[in-house]
């Protein structure tokens, strides 16, 4: 295989996770928009922007590869977010379910960042690039959880006290 086809093929790996990451920051900023907690949306901010650095990032690299950038997400993606707005929306905007979709959008993009490690041999930058990206996104996971088991054990609180009551 020429230099020119391994950079075609690194080329639509690094173009899937360029549309998982629109997807995601997209959903961070719908997510934000979701809750009315100040906290949760800076949270939600952060997880944007740094969404946008992970876009950038990986344009650039792309850029090397002598590829062109898509500039959008997936339709899978937009699907999500609009299920995660009618979802919200029907559940009246609980942060447990904001965080639930928040939560649910980090895997699919963890599992992608994973396969598209385990399958490709990319080059040193590159590599380096992509596993700090997935690094990353798993901490914001990680996080996701903490904060979701927080909200429920409030609302497990809340309903416990309104029950009483």
């Amino acid at each position: 295989m020429n230099q020119q086809e391994k950079n075609e093929i690194n080329g639509e790996k690094l173009q899937t996770l360029l549309e998982r990451n629109y997807d995601a920051r997209e959903g961070f900023k719908q997510a934000m928009e979701d809750t009315h907690n100040h906290d949760l949306k800076r949270f939600l901010f952060a997880k944007a922007i740094q969404r946008g650095e992970f876009i950038a990032e990986l344009e650039n690299q792309l850029d090397s590869l002598h590829e062109k950038a898509q500039k959008e997400g997936t339709i899978s993606g937009t699907v999500h977010r609009a299920w995660i707005d009618l979802k919200t929306t029907l559940a009246g905007k609980e942060d447990v379910e904001v965080l639930e979709e928040c939560l649910r959008g980090e895997k699919v993009i963890l599992e992608e960042y994973q396969e598209t490690l385990k399958k490709e041999n990319f080059p040193g930058e590159l590599a380096a690039v992509l596993q700090k990206q997935m690094l990353e996104i798993q901490k914001t996971l990680d996080e996701i959880k903490s904060l979701e088991d927080l909200e429920e054990r409030k609302w497990d609180a809340d309903k416990a006290f309104s029950s009483k009551i």
